[in-house]
């Protein structure tokens, strides 16, 4: 629609202007989603087992059948402003080249008396982590966050996630609190007890 063309431009202008021109940052559609189910289930396979950060059985996408269902349920946006984004690198013409790289979904949620931006799953290749990537999705992220009017980010990260939790603390995000854990997956497939940590960063901040 010329309302979400209009809503992607904007946010392609803001990924160039934070310092990710070498990302291309686009909608999800289905054809993606294959490479979105390798990019996050290799992204969340140090989640797999029951030592350092690792608590579970099973990968973050179970088949490509249920990451098209998140594809599909963020473009149609339904209830609420949602979006699934993907990464390439940028090609010398500008285009987008080559595989998923990176993804991210977000959503906007009314809360009380504020607008909150939840995002997950969040996940860049393993073999190019470190490289900018994921802070341009971030990035993304908080642009199209602002579009829709919200005043922070919120997300919740498995305790035993120690790497992610410092990641995000890298990145401004601040601990508010814990809720009980619910994965996409059975709690039989969990390997030790866990919970959520929820992190929250304030959109007026840098």
């Amino acid at each position: 629609t010329p309302t979400r063309d209009r809503e992607w431009r904007q946010l392609r202008m803001a990924a160039v202007s934070s310092g990710s021109p070498h990302v291309v940052i686009e909608p999800a559609c289905a054809a993606d989603a294959p490479e979105v189910l390798e990019c996050v289930n290799a992204a969340y396979a140090v989640e797999i087992g029951s030592e350092g950060v690792a608590f579970k059985t099973c990968n973050r996408y179970q088949d490509v059948t249920a990451v098209a269902a998140d594809i599909a349920a963020a473009a149609a946006q339904q209830d609420r402003p949602q979006q699934f984004a993907v990464a390439r690198r940028r090609g010398a013409d500008g285009v987008a080249t080559g595989p998923v790289i990176g993804c991210i979904r977000l959503e906007i949620w009314a809360r009380d008396s504020e607008t909150v931006c939840e995002f997950g799953p969040f996940a860049v290749m393993p073999s190019i982590q470190r490289g900018g990537v994921g802070k341009a999705l971030l990035g993304h992220a908080a642009a199209f966050a602002k579009l829709h009017s919200a005043t922070k980010f919120e997300i919740g990260v498995v305790n035993h996630r120690t790497d992610g939790l410092a990641w995000y603390a890298k990145q401004g995000f601040v601990e508010a609190g814990t809720k009980p854990f619910v994965g996409n997956f059975h709690v039989e497939n969990l390997t030790r007890p866990c919970h959520f940590i929820i992190l929250t960063k304030d959109l007026g901040k840098s």
